[in-house]
């Protein structure tokens, strides 16, 4: 009976209704399986296989979270009718509308569940925005009103020190004016000292040079000497020479008269003729010799002249220096008596001056015992007010802590906030997509409640529609109506929260302007008492001026003493000249002795050559003789010339040694006449410098002479000074007298000034007691506010402890900005400490002073011992009134140019806030550099979130086209018991047609990814590139300002770093997530390819089984693909979007480009050249930034 029903049913439902529900598949993965356990044993043998797939697809679907149900893109799956194998089988259909409305509706619990989350999220992310917006502006507040505070308390410190600086330096250019002046007074003194002894100096060493001329004439003397005697040996060798000659003619002659009468041969006289013309020629070479040395000895005498003209006129050139300096030494002697007779009286003077400095030495050490007391008092004072200052600092610190914790929960509710808007957004777009996802099943159930119209089919079916539809309906009208709900609740928790901040923030911005004017109040109050304390410090600093200056009076007077001590001493070098000058005399007579010894010798030397050349006229008489004679033997030789040929051959070898000689004799000739020549110049020159040395000793006696005569001049009149200082010491005495009586007068009138002031300097310790004690007060009663407002922090602190775990993130960044705040606070610490230490330094100096007084009054006590105090006192009281009129002088010139210096210290000044002014223009171009950086920043998040919008879009794209796959499969299926053969072909044409696909979207994703890349790389480049040009331009901008500016710059520097680190690092994060979701995306992809392979290996299969079998297995594998994509896609997404944020700030920049290695295939060599590639260049970027 059954089998029969069954059998008819099949065939009446695989009519109508294959039409209806071939476009339907099935609503779940649960579902399916549902009817796969109600389905009867028969299909159970052929189960198997499926069995093996359902468990690896429940595996890979167990790894993975619930993200499926969040998905904004859902789209209703189509159903696929199966019909059932018998009546339990029908009655399951029956069944699967009532599951899939209680589907939904769990899936609205769910919605509404993740709905309110959402909600819940998107106001907290909407309160901690605006709570991190008010606690910005704030912080932005604070730290503007701290750095104008800083910048104040900076100008009066560099106001204070360049005050402080101005007086010491006055005290300096005043001590060195005054250490000027006596040095200029020594130097005078010993200019005059050095001018002497340079003159003698300069006599030394013309007579050292004298001593070296005489000391060559003396040795040229002795080489004349032995020149002369060796002259003489050659003479008398010549004069051999010549009656050995003589006495040969003579014996010739004698020969020929003997042998008159004998017959001579014609050849003997040819060779006396040629004896004969070869004696003529010596002769006139002879005679030639002597007309050469005929002019030189003329020459010589013209010299000798000259020579003795020109010692008459150096004679005469040193007798006049000689008288010159006599005149100048009389005229030395002179000033330097004055000199000394000057000096007395100063000395006298500044003994007079001594005396009083030590009255008022007396009176200004009380003065300055008392001045010590009142400033130890007012250090006790300072000290107290320094404690007051830090006690007030600690209170302040404590309330910006508490002021920080109230930040800290503000930013909380303002994350809370915000995470709530967010949620309520995200619920809003799947409340959308759910309202989209409705509308379209409406619309597929109203065609399928058509599509049943036109088939006429059972009552049965159409009310089952009708009922679920009425269902689907009352669903969506619920949903309507929530929606609508839940947004009137947003608008009304948007308007609580943003009153309830207002009132907070109202709240906290009052307290804040109270605590603010009451700081500045105490503020103003300290500075004025700081003024005060700096105006005492400003007058102990003039009265220490004063005693300055009478401490540089003593030293005066023993400068005195050293100056009287330098006159003696040059009264003795007086006397030393004068020693010297009779020596040089002495030295001057014994050179003129020497020169009447050279004058002496060269008159031997004159006559010497006059008997020369009376030899030499003799030479030639005799000369002219032989001539006359040779012509009267000419005629008697040509006869005798054959006989005397033989005779001639011996002569000739006499005659050549003869020659031989006589040019030897000619050469020494010439040799010696050069070297008298060279004599006779180094005796003029050395004759012109005796005559020059003369001159100048002659001229240096003149000027003793005339320094003598002065000398004794002034000599005169200072006896004459004594008589009338003698007269004019019986007037002073009694004008003492009456000035002893007006000092005590004085001295009375003086005391009762210094009880005055000690009664005021009482009188203001005692009111800054007053002042003190006042301040006391209010500081207890500000404690007494600060711990009700602890009470109330700790009531509110107790509230907020529960939301302290959000905000650890944000107190990070508030701790280091306290570590700022700190350190500024050290900064001021240390210029305080530093102050004090200057304050030390100045009191040591007082100290060092006073220690100098007591050794002058030592040294003055030591002195008052040698001098008459008669004479002193007379001459001080005259020199006093002389000395007050310049002091006063003085005085006036020391004001104006006090004067002077405060102009150009207030032009200064200006000058300074000038730049400083500059400086914090400077300082707002580089925060509004670094706003445009973040600004920079925010764009680079949205050009990410615009790349993530992309690829979700080209995810839905894949969605969609999986979706057309799966249709495409259930046609198949539907066709397949029809033509199996078909079906495999066309499946492997889809097959491919997928296979194409997915490598053209990979291609394309690829291509993306490479563009992505490139523009990111290029764009980080620009921006490392812009980022070290702007590094370098602040450094050297810092490097110009001051110290203060360039530690605030590096601790940016620092930060920016610290910014840049943390981005490197996120960039990282990023790249890593992006190569796992890669590797991912390849699993998934060869999931896929091996399913399609099962799948064909199972259309195979499913060929020997039932279409029923089938059926469930496409439908199962079916369902478990669309899980599979709807759980790899959002992973997949925030996968890229981080590799891609870690990318673009430049924390890790490997895993890109391990990513896009991996897509694109590449080879290990080609892999291993891109990463270090990139660790190069991430080494470089580092190395630039630091």
């Amino acid at each position: 009976m059954f089998k029969n029903l069954k059998d008819k049913l099949a065939t009446q439902v695989n009519k109508t209704n294959q039409t209806l529900f071939s476009a339907i598949l099935p609503t779940d993965s649960i579902s399916s399986s549902k009817d796969s356990g109600i389905r009867t044993s028969s299909i159970t043998s052929h189960d198997d296989p499926l069995d093996n797939n359902r468990f690896r697809l429940d595996s890979a679907s167990s790894d993975i979270s619930q993200t499926t149900t969040t998905n904004s893109n859902y789209v209703s799956p189509t159903r696929s009718f199966i019909p059932p194998s018998d009546i339990e089988s029908e009655h399951g259909g029956d069944e699967s509308d009532h599951e899939t409305n209680s589907k939904m509706q769990k899936r609205l619990d769910i919605y509404k569940n993740k709905f309110i989350q959402l909600k819940n999220a998107y106001n907290e992310v909407e309160r901690e925005k605006d709570r991190i917006k008010n606690i910005l502006q704030q912080h932005q507040d604070t730290s503007i009103k701290r750095q104008t505070d800083l910048r104040e308390k900076i100008k009066f410190e560099q106001q204070a020190k360049e005050q402080i600086e101005s007086l010491y330096k006055k005290e300096i250019t005043l001590r060195d004016n005054k250490i000027e002046e006596l040095t200029q007074q020594l130097t005078v003194q010993q200019h005059h000292v050095q001018v002497d002894q340079e003159e003698i100096r300069n006599l030394r060493e013309k007579n050292t040079k004298q001593e070296t001329l005489l000391a060559r004439c003396k040795e040229a003397i002795k080489t004349n000497q032995e020149k002369q005697s060796d002259l003489i040996t050659e003479r008398d060798d010549l004069l051999q020479k010549l009656n050995e000659k003589q006495q040969f003619i003579e014996s010739l002659m004698k020969d020929r008269h003997s042998e008159e009468a004998s017959a001579t041969s014609v050849d003997v006289k040819e060779h006396f003729n040629s004896d004969i013309s070869v004696l003529l020629h010596d002769k006139e070479r002879l005679q030639e010799e002597l007309e050469s040395t005929r002019l030189y000895v003329r020459q010589l005498e013209t010299n000798l002249e000259l020579a003795k003209e020109q010692q008459q006129n150096i004679k005469t050139d040193i007798n006049d220096e000689i008288k010159y300096e006599q005149d100048e030494f009389k005229q030395k002697y002179e000033d330097l008596v004055k000199q000394f007779d000057e000096k007395t009286i100063q000395l006298e003077q500044l003994i007079n001056d001594k005396l009083n400095l030590e009255i008022s030495n007396k009176e200004f050490q009380d003065l300055i015992k008392n001045y010590q007391e009142i400033i130890l008092k007012n250090k006790q004072q300072i000290e107290q007010l320094n404690n007051d200052i830090e006690i007030l600092k600690d209170n302040l610190s404590k309330e910006n802590e508490q002021h920080l914790k109230s930040f800290d929960t503000l930013k909380t509710e303002y994350e809370n906030l915000t995470n709530e808007l967010h949620q309520i957004k995200q619920t809003k777009d799947n409340i959308q997509s759910l309202l989209v996802q409705t509308a379209q099943e409406r619309t597929m159930y109203k065609d399928k409640y058509q599509s049943i119209q036109q088939h006429e089919h059972t009552d049965d079916d159409i009310n089952e529609t009708k009922t679920s539809l009425a269902k689907l309906q009352n669903d969506y009208n619920e949903a309507l109506a929530n929606c609508d709900k839940l947004t009137q609740t947003l608008d009304t928790l948007r308007q609580e929260h943003s009153e309830e901040i207002a009132n907070l923030m109202n709240q906290q911005q009052t307290k804040f302007d109270s605590n603010l004017k009451e700081l500045n109040k105490e503020q103003d109050r300290l500075n004025n008492q700081l003024e005060e304390i700096e105006n005492q410090h400003k007058k102990t600093i003039e009265i220490l001026k004063i005693e300055f200056e009478n401490t540089r009076k003593e030293q005066l007077s023993v400068l005195e003493d050293e100056y009287k001590a330098t006159a003696k001493r040059a009264q003795d070098k007086i006397i030393d000249l004068s020693k010297q000058i009779d020596e040089d005399q002495k030295e001057i007579n014994h050179f003129q002795i020497l020169l009447n010894e050279q004058k002496i010798k060269s008159n031997q030397y004159e006559e010497e050559l006059k008997e020369k050349s009376s030899q030499i006229i003799q030479f030639e008489n005799e000369l002219e003789k032989l001539k006359f004679q040779s012509n009267l033997s000419q005629k008697e030789l040509t006869n005798e010339y054959n006989s005397l040929k033989e005779q001639y051959q011996q002569t000739i070898k006499s005659n050549m040694q003869n020659s031989e000689q006589l040019t030897i004799l000619q050469e020494k000739f010439h040799i010696t006449t050069k070297q008298l020549q060279n004599e006779l110049d180094e005796k003029i020159i050395h004759i012109k410098n005796i005559e020059k040395q003369l001159e100048d000793k002659q001229y240096n006696i003149n000027q003793l002479n005339t320094t003598i005569d002065q000398l004794k001049s002034t000599i005169k009149e200072h006896e004459q000074l004594q008589q009338t200082i003698e007269t004019s010491q019986i007037n002073n005495r009694q004008l003492l007298e009456e000035k002893d009586k007006m000092i005590d007068t004085l001295k009375q009138n003086y005391q009762s000034e210094i009880e005055k002031l000690h009664k005021e300097h009482e009188h203001t310790l005692e009111e800054l007691k007053c002042e003190f004690s006042k301040e006391k007060s209010t500081i207890n009663d500000k404690q007494d506010e600060i711990n009700n407002l602890h009470q109330k922090l700790t009531s509110q602190n107790s509230e907020l402890n529960e939301k302290n775990e959000q905000l650890s993130i944000y107190k990070i960044k508030l701790d280091e900005q306290e570590n700022l705040n700190h350190k500024l606070q050290q900064q001021q610490n240390e210029t305080y400490s530093q102050l004090e230490i200057k304050l030390n330094n100045i009191l040591s100096e007082k100290t060092n002073l006073e220690n100098e007084l007591d050794h002058i009054r030592i040294q003055m006590q030591t002195m008052e011992s040698n001098l008459n105090e008669n004479n002193i006192q007379l001459e001080q009281v005259e020199q006093k009134n002389k000395e007050f009129q310049t002091e006063r002088d003085s005085y006036q010139n020391e004001i104006e140019t006090l004067k002077n210096e405060i102009k150009s210290l207030i032009n200064i000044n200006e000058e300074n806030i000038r730049r400083i002014d500059q400086y914090e223009n400077e300082k707002f171009n580089f925060e509004q550099d670094i706003n445009e950086k973040d600004r920079q920043i925010i764009e680079r998040d949205e050009k990410i979130q615009e790349i993530e919008l992309t690829l979700k879009q080209t995810q839905e794209s894949a969605t969609k086209f999986r979706k057309a796959l799966q249709k495409m499969k259930e046609s198949i299926n539907n066709n397949e018991q029809k033509n199996p053969n078909d079906t495999e072909i066309q499946l492997q044409k889809t097959i491919q047609e997928y296979e194409q696909r997915l490598k053209e979207q990979e291609i394309e994703y690829n291509t993306k990814l490479k563009a992505i890349a490139k523009e990111m790389s290029n764009k980080i480049e620009e921006n490392e590139y812009n980022y070290n040009q702007q590094l370098s331009d602040l450094i050297q901008k810092n490097n110009k300002t001051g110290n203060d500016l360039i530690i605030s710059s590096e601790k940016r520097a620092t930060n920016a770093e610290q910014r840049a680190y943390i981005a490197e690092e996120q960039m990282s994060k990023m790249q890593e997530q992006l190569k796992e979701k890669q590797l991912d995306n390849h699993r998934i992809i060869q999931d896929l390819q091996n399913q399609i392979e099962k799948l064909t290996k199972q259309i195979v299969q499913t060929t020997e089984h039932s279409s029923q079998t089938s059926m469930d297995d496409i439908y199962l594998n079916h369902s478990y693909d669309n899980q599979h994509s709807f759980v790899f896609e959002p992973t997949e997404i925030d996968y890229l979007k981080q590799i891609v944020l870690a990318y673009m700030t430049g924390t890790d920049r490997l895993t890109m480009a391990k990513v896009i290695c991996a897509v694109l295939r590449y080879t290990d060599n080609e892999k291993s050249l891109i990463i270090e590639h990139e660790k190069l260049r991430q080494s470089r970027w580092l190395n630039a930034t630091r």
